[in-house]
């Protein structure tokens, strides 16, 4: 979360979108070599349009991004791909149990962490307030977390987690052209049809 940030902050947006949703691919290699995971022609298939959409979807062009941008950007992928890895490790060895009790540790670990942060940084400390919007997307975040917490129980990581990621893109665009009236330009009609036709092919 922290180095997502702070490349959103000194980087492009889209560049960041697309380097943070191919954190998948840390889970898909593992889930074909280490979990020894089938993919079949269908699921490869899918996995091609699933990479298309994503990239399609957060295409622009965008200039104005630096060493320490790529920094932050390739750790966020590290990181969340790692994560990704930690769910289903969980749940290999505890099928089904102690999701709740892994959320409340995962989570607390993140307030300690961001109090520390706020608390040593002046500026911030001398202006902390609640955010209904930071409420709200602390509660979202945990209810995907948990979500996929339960299904790495029981699906394969190499399809789960690509899933997840295209249906985040999706989602974004979605509600940006709805709630927000954002206009989709051709590439990005097309990212979501290819998106749409990835779930489709990896759920076959």
């Amino acid at each position: 979360m922290h180095t997502g940030f702070k490349a959103l902050s000194i980087g492009p947006m889209a560049l960041t979108s697309i380097i943070a949703s191919f954190s998948l691919i840390i889970p898909f290699i593992f889930g074909i070599t280490v979990w020894n995971e089938a993919l079949s022609a269908v699921s490869i298939i899918g996995m091609i349009f699933l990479f298309s959409s994503i990239i399609l979807l957060n295409y622009r062009k965008e200039k104005g991004f630096s060493f320490k941008w790529a920094f932050y950007a390739f750790s966020t992928l590290l990181a969340n791909g790692i994560c990704s890895l930690i769910q289903k490790y969980h749940q290999i060895y505890y099928p089904s149990l102690y999701r709740t009790e892994f959320m409340l540790a995962a989570f607390s670990c993140v307030f300690v962490i961001f109090s520390i942060a706020a608390l040593t940084n002046i500026e911030i400390r001398n202006s902390v307030s609640i955010s209904v919007f930071g409420l709200a997307s602390g509660v979202m975040n945990c209810a995907a977390d948990y979500i996929v917490l339960y299904l790495a129980a029981t699906e394969n990581a190499s399809v789960l987690f690509p899933m997840v990621s295209v249906c985040k893109v999706l989602a974004v665009w979605l509600l940006g052209r709805f709630m927000f009236k954002e206009k989709l330009k051709m590439l990005q009609i097309i990212g979501i049809s290819a998106g749409i036709l990835a779930i489709i092919l990896l759920n076959i």
